[in-house]
């Protein structure tokens, strides 16, 4: 999904307790797929949220 990165990433279910926590960003939050274009993303997730027509 990144263009000439040598990485491919890949996705296992897991289930995990609790709520999450912001270790790293300011906040963490669940928005739908149709909420996808209002919130700036990183230019890599804009790229995979667009593959999966979520946003535009």
């Amino acid at each position: 999904m990144d263009p000439g990165s040598p990485f491919q990433i890949e996705f296992v279910e897991v289930f995990a307790e609790g709520d999450p926590r912001a270790l790293e960003h300011e906040e963490v939050r669940w928005v739908l797929p149709s909420e996808l274009e209002l919130i700036p993303l990183a230019p890599t997730d804009e790229v995979f949220a667009a593959s999966r027509g979520e946003a535009s």
